[in-house]
């Protein structure tokens, strides 16, 4: 069975995807400057993570299915909007791999939930860690974009 403290690392790991921030964008609108990308990227982020931390805290397998379902609009929203970014040149093969690493996480979420709402504690327990290898890649990631905000752990209540 899932301890309370594994509930509340799979938990903080759904929510720690949305450290990710630095992604692609369409190479038909001009590049932001640095210092725009950042600013909007971060803001993206700090805004998806204010509504994950509005959301209860997972403290057993169907709480952690709901959390669940309630993250993957916040990613996919946040998704578009860092899709609609587009980064200076020297960033864009990294934005563009965030970004498909953020849609990995999105279907990871996805699983999460179904393995949660199925009562499956190991599948829910692996798919749990492979979304915390993912976090970890986002917030090394937006370190070295120079997002900070993106790679903050937004902690949802209780």
């Amino acid at each position: 069975m899932l301890t309370y403290g594994a509930c509340r690392r799979v938990g903080v790991a759904l929510a720690v995807g949305f450290a990710l921030a630095s992604c692609g964008g369409s190479s038909s609108r001009p590049a932001l400057s640095k210092m725009q990308f950042t600013s909007r990227a971060n803001a993206a982020c700090a805004a998806a993570d204010a509504r994950v931390e509005g959301f209860q805290a997972p403290s057993d397998l169907a709480s952690l299915a709901t959390f669940a379902a309630q993250v993957v609009p916040v990613a996919e929203d946040l998704k578009r909007k860092l899709s609609a970014l587009v980064p200076p040149s020297p960033q864009q093969a990294e934005y563009r791999k965030m970004l498909d690493l953020l849609g990995q996480q999105i279907t990871k979420y996805s699983d999460f939930r179904r393995a949660a709402e199925a009562g499956d504690e190991q599948r829910a327990e692996t798919i749990g860690n492979d979304v915390n290898a993912l976090s970890e890649r986002f917030n090394s990631d937006a370190i070295d974009l120079g997002l900070p905000e993106c790679a903050r752990n937004a902690q949802p209540q209780g």
